[in-house]
């Protein structure tokens, strides 16, 4: 369940992982959204992955047969000591030749999608992958040295299950090696690519096995307007006796809101932002709350029910999973030996 986020290597996702997980990359929690608390609610981040997420390009590819490569000339980077590793993990090397690989697979992603890798903006999105790629590497040894120390392994059968599946989605062995060759890979790499993702799934399961289950919460629904004025006449609207979902639908300017009558379901702490959690969890069940001002606007919430035990959602599950293994990542980062050598200028 360790989610890497990987830049790169189109092919793993569309050959390797495709139909081998439940969801693809997470938006960052709800308190940090960009959309109105409501929406938050309802766009709240997808399941933490079931799988290690192996290199992957930006944008991803979603067919389940990789598109023909852009003709490039080979990338080369220098290091800084002039090694032939791209950093190090606890003295472990990560190859040149590794990062190397899967840097070429980034760039042809990127050509290949209509992206001019030649030109300022194209150069500029490609240095940050390739910076991305090198810290989901080191993520990535550092997974299977948690592994190690933990006497985690993986078993041939296993590998080979999801060799299997993966051969059958794409129409027996000519069809794999034919779409392993496009894209410059091997089937040895597939084999250790498919190692350390489920590597990761069992590293991910001890980190979040107690993840509690249940959490405070409450359910809301609110309506949003864009001006102080505009909430104290919704206040008025619901003192003489108008529906609260009838106001919502009426006036709110939550797309949500047009919809539900402004009903944002349950959701717990970290979720909304936080001017409008601090109101929502401190309001009685059933009072109408006074105009509330966040980024979106103003608010006006009601709390219809609270529940300190309230069983989570599999979103917010795994929500709270993803964040336990964000923390686990910080800290291993921080109690390792990290040295990069790889020159990106």
């Amino acid at each position: 369940m360790i989610k890497l986020k990987i830049a790169g290597l189109a092919l793993v996702v569309a050959v390797a992982l495709a139909g081998c997980q439940s969801a693809q990359s997470t938006p960052p929690p709800v308190a940090q959204s960009t959309v109105p608390a409501p929406q938050a609610a309802a766009q709240a981040t997808a399941p933490v992955s079931v799988t290690a997420q192996v290199p992957q390009a930006r944008p991803s590819a979603a067919e389940s047969t990789p598109a023909p490569q852009a003709t490039l000339p080979p990338l080369t980077f220098k290091t800084t000591n002039g090694g032939d590793a791209a950093a190090s993990v606890n003295s472990v090397p990560i190859k040149l030749s590794d990062y190397t690989k899967y840097a070429n697979q980034i760039r042809a992603s990127f050509a290949n999608s209509g992206a001019d890798p030649s030109s300022p903006d194209g150069q500029q999105e490609l240095k940050q992958q390739y910076s991305d790629l090198l810290d989901s590497l080191i993520i990535q040894e550092l997974v299977r040295q948690s592994a190690k120390a933990q006497n985690i392994t993986i078993s041939d059968d296993e590998v080979k299950t999801q060799i299997d599946q993966i051969t059958q989605r794409q129409g027996g062995p000519d069809g794999l090696a034919k779409a392993l060759a496009a894209q410059g890979l091997t089937q040895d790499d597939l084999t250790a690519l498919i190692k350390d993702r489920l590597l990761a799934n069992k590293v991910g399961d001890t980190i979040t096995k107690d993840v509690p289950t249940t959490g405070e919460q409450v359910h809301a629904r609110h309506i949003l307007v864009k001006t102080e004025d505009e909430a104290k006449q919704v206040q008025e609207r619901l003192a003489k006796g108008e529906a609260f979902d009838a106001v919502a639908k009426d006036v709110s300017i939550d797309p949500s809101g047009k919809s539900n009558g402004g009903d944002l379901g349950w959701f717990g702490h970290g979720q909304m932002v936080p001017e409008f959690e601090q109101a929502a969890f401190s309001l009685p069940v059933g009072k109408v709350s006074d105009p509330v001002k966040s980024q979106f606007g103003y608010h006006i919430i009601q709390v219809t029910e609270k529940d300190a035990n309230h069983q989570l959602s599999q979103d917010d599950l795994d929500r709270a999973k993803e964040q336990k293994i964000g923390e686990w990542i910080d800290q291993q980062k921080k109690a390792a030996k990290i040295e990069k050598y790889l020159s990106l200028e």
